[in-house]
């Protein structure tokens, strides 16, 4: 299973962590392997910036090639 991290605003995900910032498009999103590296990664986030909620969700990821 990996995990992505969300940015939550009024219970609803308004952004996804790409690495620097949260992008309103979640194929840009950074994708954690582990729950303790997602873990680890919403706290270090969430210590950025109080002012909305920071949460890590299972995701299913799919590669492409093109």
């Amino acid at each position: 299973m990996e995990y992505v991290i969300v940015k939550v605003e009024a219970g609803a995900v308004t952004g996804y962590w790409d690495g620097s910032v949260f992008q309103a498009n979640i194929d840009l999103s950074d994708v954690q392997g582990t729950v303790e590296d997602a873990r680890f990664l919403q706290g270090s986030v969430q210590t950025q910036d109080l002012s909305f909620d920071v949460e890590y969700r299972e995701a299913n990821v799919t590669i492409v090639l093109v």
